[in-house]
């Protein structure tokens, strides 16, 4: 279902229109990479919001010092200069998708009028999450559409529905009593 707002241009069911997403008015480009790690990498700390997903393998997180689990699965949302570092599990590897996105395209994404990324809170700095195998699929595909898109209006659409996922994997763990969804199958 769609409705035409009062300026005539469309809205989706969520009362969101990506007519917002005019070039010159968009903040820069996030960065999408893939990796393959064997070895710990250097701790490293960004001015923006990251986001990890564990495509395969085994290994530890550290956030400021404190380990997390990495299994195929996870999912990790990063506030701004949090200092972190991978450590694979020297018999796995670890094989991720990395996305950093500028601290401008973060708020910008909180500021669009019906956005329901306004309630997206994050108390340590930091969200963890194992996807359901349905999330998963939905966040690895907008993480593969930003990496390969060149064009700046579709990268943003693609972060904005990346976050969208992410919220609703925390609000599902919330609504189902657990601190984390269902990791996909291995």
């Amino acid at each position: 279902m769609k409705r035409v707002n009062n300026h005539g241009k469309y809205d989706t069911r969520s009362s969101i229109s990506f007519n917002f997403a005019k070039e010159d008015i968009l903040p820069s480009t996030a960065t999408v990479q893939f990796l393959n790690l064997k070895h710990p990498t250097d701790f490293r700390s960004y001015d923006g919001v990251s986001v990890f997903l564990v495509q395969s393998g085994r290994g530890t997180l550290m956030i400021n010092n404190y380990p997390h689990e990495l299994k195929a699965g996870s999912c990790f949302f990063l506030h701004f200069f949090l200092f972190f570092k991978f450590i694979p599990d020297p018999e796995t590897g670890l094989e991720l998708c990395e996305c950093f996105a500028p601290s401008v395209n973060y708020h910008f994404a909180l500021n669009i009028p019906g956005s329901p990324l306004q309630s997206f809170e994050v108390t340590e700095g930091f969200l963890e999450m194992n996807l359901s195998s349905e999330l998963y699929a939905h966040t690895l595909s907008a993480l593969e559409h930003m990496y390969s898109c060149s064009n700046l209006v579709l990268q943003n659409i693609y972060f904005y529905k990346l976050l969208g996922y992410l919220e609703r994997a925390r609000k599902e763990a919330l609504t189902n009593g657990r601190t984390d969804a269902q990791p996909p199958m291995e």
